[in-house]
């Protein structure tokens, strides 16, 4: 199978030059994965976990809620682009490694860019569930809920304590029950970590949307998704963090990787990689996935596409 034709246009309105697809870059990954970017407001309805004769696909749908900064003709800046670029490249080694590690035939991916998000709430105010809450309105009105996609916002509330980095609300937690709904505030770690948090949350954030309890306990001796993460020690003084490990990695310590520290689970014993937070002097984000979570992301998604209760 070969990549389906991405000669449509991204949020900027380009076909190639400043899109998270690299066109010209394009190439079947092993055996089958396939993408498809795109701004048409009518989504095919193929789902995020959809099988149709030992296929899948895995489905993402990213909208920017406007910030400072230059915007594009279609309400895309230039960090919308760059987090939506690192979920992409998530997706593309999450089809990979699920495709090689269950029975499905050939596991695909479709990353789609929506249109610009307003909501109509004091930045200071939101909390995760009110803007969710309004988020999914708005999904609602422009009638793009599929029932299997993840959609994720790229917010942008610097200043929303409550809101923090984001989050993924139990009541849309997990794609295959449903639209998955999930919240990345990039305007947090723009302002106050950097564009390497601001791609890792992104990632963080989707993933969650494809992880359940038991495939989070079958890899770890834990039911909490950020223990999947690792912490890698890369050099003496320097400590490498992946993903679902961004924002926990030094939490309860007296230093964190980034300007604050999530404040859910996130047991450092408890998670599959973790090099100690003994003498850091410097952090680092990689936008790899551990192997923790490709091994859990795979079992709940063979899961959710063989269309057994997770």
């Amino acid at each position: 199978m070969r990549p389906t034709d991405d000669t449509g246009t991204w949020g900027c309105g380009c076909t190639s030059s400043g899109c998270p697809v690299d066109h010209d870059a394009e190439r079947p990954s092993r055996r089958a994965v396939a993408n498809r970017v795109g701004v048409d407001s009518d989504v095919a309805n193929t789902g995020a976990v959809t099988e149709t004769g030992g296929e899948a696909t895995i489905h993402v749908r990213c909208y920017p809620q406007a910030g400072p900064g230059p915007v594009g003709p279609f309400g895309w800046a230039p960090v919308h682009r760059h987090a939506a670029g690192a979920v992409r490249g998530a997706l593309e080694t999450l089809a990979e490694e699920t495709e090689s590690r269950t029975d499905l035939e050939a596991v695909n991916w479709r990353l789609e860019a929506g249109g610009p998000v307003a909501l109509d709430m004091s930045e200071r105010e939101g909390t995760l569930d009110g803007v969710t809450s309004a988020f999914h309105d708005i999904l609602e009105d422009r009638e793009v809920l599929t029932g299997s996609c993840c959609h994720l916002l790229l917010a942008w509330q610097p200043f929303n304590q409550q809101l923090g980095y984001g989050g993924t609300p139990s009541s849309h937690r997990r794609v295959g029950a449903g639209d998955a709904l999930t919240v990345a505030n990039i305007g947090a770690t723009e302002t106050w970590d950097n564009r390497l948090v601001t791609a890792n949350m992104a990632i963080h954030e989707v993933v969650h949307t494809f992880l359940s309890r038991d495939s989070v306990e079958s890899v770890v001796d834990s039911r909490c998704d950020h223990d999947l993460g690792s912490v890698r020690e890369v050099e003496p003084g320097v400590r490498e963090v992946s993903p679902m490990a961004t924002a926990y990695a030094g939490a309860g310590t007296d230093g964190n990787d980034t300007q604050f520290s999530g404040t859910g689970c996130g047991d450092h014993e408890n998670f599959y990689h973790h090099d100690g937070t003994d003498d850091v002097e410097r952090w680092l984000h990689t936008h790899d996935l551990s192997e923790g979570t490709l091994e859990a992301a795979s079992q709940y998604l063979a899961v959710a596409l063989g269309n057994t209760d997770p």
